[in-house]
Formats: C-alpha cells, sequence, structure tokens
C-alpha cells in the first residue's frame, strides 16, 4: 500500500481477499469499516494510511480487522467518494495556509483535480506531481499536521523554521514523517517538497522516545 493513499482505494483488492471466505461479492462501498488490531480504534480512512501507520508507533505490520455491522456512519465517510470529497477539502485548506488563498487551488481545472485524485488512488508520483505543478502561487508558509496522543492539529509553519524550530513551538522532543524521524537541524524550505502529502499537508506524528 502506497504511504500516500487512502484505506478505501483498495476496497476491489480487499474484497479479493476475502473471496473465498466470505460471501462480500454483494458487499457495497457503504457496509464495511476497519478497525486496528493493535488499539481496537476505528481506522480513519480520511487521513493518508502512512500518516496512519506512523500514529501506531510500531516497526511491525498494520494489522486491522473487516468489519461488516454496525457502520460508525457518523464517524466516517461512508464510500470511496466520500473519502475523495473529505481530501479535497483538506487541498483547499492546505492551500490556504501555504498561499493565504484557496484560489491557488481552485484555480485548478476539475479535470486537473480529478486527475490528482486518481494519480494517489493509482500511486502515480509523476502525475500527481505534474498537475500539482499547476499552482503558480507564490508560498507563504508551509501546512502542516501535528498528531499527538490526545489531538490533531493543523498548523502554519513559518518558511525559516527548522524542525527544532517546530519542536521547541509545540514542546515536543521530536517528529516523525513519512516513516522518517526528522532531524532537529532540518530546515522545512528543504524537506517539505519531499514529505508533502497528497493532501498538501507534511503531516507531523510526535513520539516522545525513540521508535524502533
Amino acid at each position: 500500500m502506497a504511504r500516500n493513499s487512502y484505506w478505501p482505494c483498495y476496497i476491489d483488492q480487499i474484497k479479493a481477499f476475502f473471496h473465498d471466505y466470505i460471501n462480500i461479492t454483494q458487499l457495497n462501498d457503504e457496509e464495511w469499516y476497519l478497525e486496528s488490531t493493535q488499539n481496537l480504534d476505528i481506522v480513519d480512512w480520511t487521513i493518508p494510511v502512512g500518516v496512519l501507520y506512523d500514529t501506531l508507533n510500531i516497526a511491525g505490520l498494520f494489522k486491522t480487522r473487516l468489519r461488516c455491522t454496525d457502520v460508525p456512519v457518523t464517524l466516517l465517510p461512508r464510500s470511496r467518494n466520500g473519502v475523495q470529497a473529505q481530501w479535497l477539502q483538506r487541498l483547499k485548506e492546505s492551500g490556504f495556509l501555504r498561499y493565504n488563498s484557496v484560489s491557488a487551488v481552485m484555480g485548478l481545472e476539475k479535470k486537473d483535480i480529478e486527475g490528482m485524485w486518481e494519480a494517489i488512488s493509482a500511486n502515480d508520483g509523476e502525475s500527481f506531481a505534474k498537475r500539482r505543478a499547476k499552482i503558480r502561487a507564490s508560498t507563504h508558509n508551509f501546512p502542516g499536521k501535528i498528531y499527538t496522543k490526545q489531538l490533531s492539529q493543523c498548523i502554519r509553519i513559518p518558511l525559516a523554521f527548522t524542525v527544532g524550530d517546530l519542536q521547541e513551538k509545540y514542546h515536543c522532543p521530536g517528529y516523525i514523517s513519512q516513516g522518517i524521524v526528522l532531524d532537529s537541524t532540518w530546515k522545512f524550505q528543504d524537506i517539505f517538497p519531499f514529505l508533502m502529502s497528497g493532501d498538501g499537508f507534511v503531516h507531523l506524528v510526535s513520539f516522545s522516545a525513540p521508535v524502533s
């Protein structure tokens, strides 16, 4: 699974995996959800797969359990289209934080926005980058999202900030992004292009102890 993709993008593969065990062919996209076997939490599939894995703070497999009853309809979008809508909303949000305006993102043609989502679903980084490169606005900040055990919050990261500056501001000993433990001396203007997810954010998972 690609780090920047989303669980509902894999519904066809999930159905195929369980085909020999249960009659899942009749299951539509709105009648299932996933539960983490590590902490029994409902998997928030509006968050990129790689971020979900990083928040578990493990070095092993990301194990989940498929549930087909008591779907938490108030907590999760009911379908892949719902997740796409959430992704677009977060793309606008990150655009506002980065460019001080949503017009930079909304100035893209509909075919480019839909093409970006298709590229995420297909793990086609080259196609995604070509479409995103059509955004020409000047960067004012870097959009970040910090995850702790208690909450997640969207932030503006000043252009000149290092990882250490962010650690000091939010009283965190360290961050993981895209599976990488970030060095405190790294500058966001250097690392942001490599860490940015498909929703335009750099997702930063805080930790209080070294990750094994």
